[in-house]
């Protein structure tokens, strides 16, 4: 969560302005809440990959109908109401004792490769998914193959951040008050035509957001582990096969 409130954040980007008294009240007062609301949304878009603390992980168990038609499909009343983007989907079918990654597949190669997978056989294996929007309100996690035996989906999503409702809440983003102070300010001078102070703002901004992008990826216990290289002293299984590090 943020430090500021929304108009504390107002505060500091007023004063940024040069303490202009037209924002404290009427169509100012509009425009620059508003602005602070926009400034959340840039924020969250500019992180690809989603922010750590609008990352949101679930699980669900799954009983099949038997009916194709509806197992092909995950429907809009069993996602989150505030799943923005999916970041990853793991399946554990019934007698499995462990979890497979579902592939995403984009709707045109879902549409050229596949189309209606409920005419298509289905499988004790999930292996390919498209997150498709039927209309505004109809989003559905299609599956390939359509699945015949229950199982237990899990969901690593984003969402976006909730909008400020008054003047007393807080960002839903973590140390980032300066970020929305920046960009706000920089849409702020641009509305004004100040240019060359909306350009030292944007720069100042984009600093700002490249370093909070690196420390939301970096962890300080984390080590990357490049696939099929052995780590430490993992030794080989008597199944080689199952340990993820051994490179035979």
């Amino acid at each position: 969560m943020g430090d500021l409130t929304r108009a504390q954040l107002r505060a500091e980007v007023i004063a940024n302005l040069g303490d202009r008294d037209d924002l404290e009240s009427g169509d100012g007062l509009t425009t620059i809440n508003r602005a602070l609301g926009r400034a959340q949304t840039r924020i969250a878009r500019a992180n690809f990959s989603g922010w750590s603390e609008l990352t949101i992980d679930r699980s669900d168990p799954i009983t099949i109908t038997g009916v194709i038609a509806t197992d092909a499909y995950i429907p809009s009343t069993n996602l989150p109401d505030e799943l923005d983007k999916v970041k990853s989907i793991f399946v554990l079918m019934e007698g499995q004792t462990k979890t497979s990654k579902v592939t995403q597949m984009l709707k045109s190669q879902w549409d050229t490769l596949i189309g209606d997978a409920s005419v298509l056989s289905t499988s004790s294996v999930i292996r390919h998914y498209a997150d498709i929007r039927i209309s505004a309100l109809i989003r559905r996690i299609y599956w390939y193959p359509v699945p015949n035996i229950d199982y237990t989906w899990y969901l690593s999503y984003t969402k976006l951040p909730t909008a400020f409702a008054d003047d007393d809440a807080v960002s839903d983003f973590d140390n980032k008050d300066d970020l929305i102070i920046a960009t706000t300010t920089h849409y702020m001078f641009n509305r004004y035509q100040a240019f060359e102070e909306a350009e030292q703002w944007r720069k100042g901004f984009r600093s700002q957001l490249n370093e909070a992008i690196l420390d939301d990826k970096i962890k300080p216990d984390v080590q990357a582990v490049p696939m099929g290289i052995s780590v430490g002293n993992t030794k080989p299984l008597n199944d080689p096969w199952r340990d993820p590090f051994y490179k035979g």
